[in-house]
Formats: structure tokens, C-alpha cells, sequence
């Protein structure tokens, strides 16, 4: 990932912006009315860092039997920070996921990037890296199932569920990962994810009750493994993602800078997307060597501050 320019440069904030829509006269049938929603945008609030060495992936969350929350960053590590509230991330840091073996799939890391409660459990979406010389630009990555039973203090890895159709390369970034899920409400659950050799999005699924079996969508059906297999592109829509559960749409946050900002898409069947015509926010330049004149807005993602998921409700 692009953590080579963070960790030389020493700084980096999280700002989480509160989002929220209104549907004004939403059409009865099922087809997306993008002109019928109206988006009202508040100011940043800064809940954690800034950070050499953390902020490095989406932002993740679960909300605690008493109350309070358990948010998760990572850089490289993955690490657990509680809480009394998502607006307040400011607290101790505990490591909870961490390189494995040299050699290994995640031998330069793991970076957890969605939690979601499955009974009494806690599934968790992991990043992987191999392979990787982040001065030269190098990394290989993929994505890993993994359980917690001790809300995400401890986790069991279930393997690595999703790859690319590439190899590791001596430059440049290869493979399929920075993945979102989100559960969709049909049975399935949905990893949106960057695949690097194109920076196109591609989209898998795995039923609910067998979380390591992914297959990947390609040419209208999914029917490719998640493992090495082919994937069609549903565009650049982004990696960020949540579920809005009242109409029951996907929704991805992408930062575009040829779409001038960070655009919000969305979609009624998890493959076919529908961007709304002007940015949330208009972002006119960024850099990721910091610090810069420049803002930075990267890793955005979807939650509920009111239980840290990422489905949430207009």
C-alpha cells in the first residue's frame, strides 16, 4: 500500500466527515433516481491521529455489549482502539494482527478492513501483502477471512479467500486487495475490491454461512473462483462501500480526481452502479507526501456512528 510516502513524511490525520442523505421523492419502481437525493455534507472532525505509522487502510468498527466501541486501524499491524464513541478513536492502541512468516502471503502484513457480527462471532476481511520493497514500489496483495470470538482482541485466520491472476513483479503493484465488505441482505456477502493491474474495481461473494467460499463475478454470472480467478471490472467505483438498508443499495466512495472529488455510487443489484453527477466534496489537488499544502483524502469508507457498522439507514 501506499505507506512508503506516510511513514517518510511522519503525519497523517483521520477525518471523518459525517455523511448523510435524504431521499426528496424517490420513484416507486426499482430503478435508481440519482436526482432525487440530496446530500448534506458537515464539517471534518479529526477522531484520531495523526499517525506515522497506522492510518493506512478503511476504518473499521464494531459497537460493544456495554455501549462503547472498538474502532480498528492499520498499517502493516492492525491494531484496536476503544472508545466511548465512534466520534472519540483517540484512545491506546493494541496490536491485534501482524506480519506473518517471511515467505508467507502476509509477510509484510495484514490490515483488517471490515468487521461484521455473524451469531456469536466476529468476521473480519484482511489485507495481505508479499513481496514487497515499498521504496521501489513493490507489493503483491490479496484478501484472508478471518473469525474473532473476543470482539477483534484475538482472531482466527481462515486462509486467504481472493487473489489476482498475477505474479509478484521486481516493481509495481500486483494482485487483487484493499477490499471492503458488506453484507447484502440476500444471503451473501460482498468484497469490493481494487484490482491493481487495471485500477478497475472488481466485485466476489460468499454465502453468509460459508465465509471462506468466494467466487468472483465475471461476465454476468459468478462463476470464477476467488482464488486466481478471472473477474469483469464493474469500473473505477471504488473500494469504500456500505449498505443503505431502506432502498437496499450498495453504496461505494471512490476518490476521483478526474471525476473532481470524492464521488458516491450506487447500486440496486451489487454490480451495476450509478454515480451521482457532482462530488460530495471537490478535491482540486492532493499529495500523498506529507506534510503538503495540500489536504489528503484517501481510504474513505461508509459507518453507522450509531453501532460502527456499515450498514446504515437514510
Amino acid at each position: 500500500m501506499q505507506d512508503a510516502a506516510l511513514r517518510a513524511a511522519g503525519i497523517l490525520g483521520l477525518a471523518l466527515l459525517g455523511l448523510s442523505a435524504t431521499v426528496t421523492s424517490l420513484r416507486a419502481e426499482s430503478e435508481l433516481c440519482v436526482d432525487c437525493l440530496t446530500v448534506r455534507v458537515g464539517p471534518p472532525t479529526v477522531i484520531r491521529g495523526p499517525f506515522p505509522d497506522e492510518l493506512d487502510a478503511a476504518f473499521t468498527a464494531l459497537k460493544l455489549p456495554d455501549g462503547s466501541f472498538r474502532g480498528f486501524s492499520a498499517n502493516s499491524t492492525t491494531y484496536a482502539i476503544d472508545g466511548p464513541s465512534l466520534w472519540d478513536m483517540s484512545g491506546e492502541r493494541r496490536a491485534v494482527l501482524g506480519a506473518g512468516e517471511p515467505g508467507s502471503i502476509n509477510d509484510c502484513g495484514r490490515w483488517l478492513t471490515s468487521t461484521m457480527r455473524s451469531g456469536d462471532q466476529v468476521l473480519g476481511l484482511v489485507h495481505q501483502e508479499r513481496a514487497c520493497d515499498y521504496e521501489q514500489g513493490r507489493t503483491d496483495k490479496s484478501m484472508a477471512i478471518a473469525t474473532s470470538s473476543d470482539n477483534g482482541l484475538t482472531w482466527t485466520d481462515l486462509g486467504t479467500v481472493i487473489t489476482g491472476t498475477d505474479s509478484p513483479q521486481p516493481d509495481g503493484t500486483t494482485g487483487e486487495g484493499d477490499c471492503t465488505m458488506v453484507d447484502g441482505v440476500d444471503g451473501y456477502l460482498y468484497a469490493y475490491c481494487l484490482r491493481n493491474s487495471d485500477w478497475q474495481t472488481i466485485v466476489a461473494r460468499a454465502p453468509m454461512d460459508e465465509p471462506t467460499q468466494w467466487r468472483k463475478y465475471h461476465e454476468g454470472d459468478w462463476s470464477e473462483p476467488g482464488l486466481g480467478g478471472e473477474a469483469t471490472d464493474i469500473g473505477f467505483v471504488g473500494i469504500g462501500t456500505g449498505y443503505i438498508e431502506q432502498p437496499g443499495w450498495v453504496a461505494a466512495i471512490a476518490t476521483d480526481p478526474w471525476f473532481g472529488g470524492l464521488r458516491l455510487s450506487l447500486s440496486s443489484d451489487k454490480v451495476t452502479f450509478v454515480d451521482l453527477k457532482e462530488p460530495l466534496l471537490t478535491i482540486y489537488a492532493s499529495d500523498w507526501s506529507r506534510p503538503a499544502d495540500t489536504d489528503l483524502i484517501a481510504y474513505t469508507t461508509i459507518l453507522d456512528p450509531d453501532d460502527g457498522s456499515n450498514a446504515v439507514d437514510w
